[in-house]
């Protein structure tokens, strides 16, 4: 899983919007389809739609779990979930995460485990 990092910046309407720190920066397509499918389709089919509406918005069209995507398009799509549906969606959605998210089990040291956080 590719890690998140939000940059809040103040927009006139004093909402936050999110910038990838780097702009190379992608997600990978399996990312995207646990957190559609799993985390936003446990809430209601309308969030999940919702959700893939706002990712094509973003040129994310159908995606594969082998693909990658930008990183920024992905944090587009969650401002506009934010916009629409209101933001505690995306509080809702993080909880989601340790539920959802594949967790490797082939470690067993502490520092082991927390390397595998990167591929979950």
């Amino acid at each position: 899983m590719v890690g998140f990092y939000f940059s809040p910046c103040e927009r006139p309407d004093s909402m936050a919007s999110y910038d990838a720190f780097d702009p190379a920066v992608e997600i990978n397509g399996q990312t995207v389809l646990t957190i559609v499918e799993a985390a936003m389709g446990k809430f209601s089919d309308e969030y999940r739609e919702r959700a893939l509406t706002a990712l094509a918005a973003e040129g994310i069209t159908e995606p594969a779990a082998d693909e990658w995507y930008p990183q920024q398009a992905w944090l587009n799509a969650f401002e506009t979930i934010a916009d629409d549906l209101q933001p505690h969606v995306l509080d809702r959605l993080g909880e989601q995460i340790p539920h959802v998210a594949d967790w490797p089990d082939d470690f067993d040291t502490v520092p082991a485990g927390l390397q595998s956080i990167d591929e979950a």
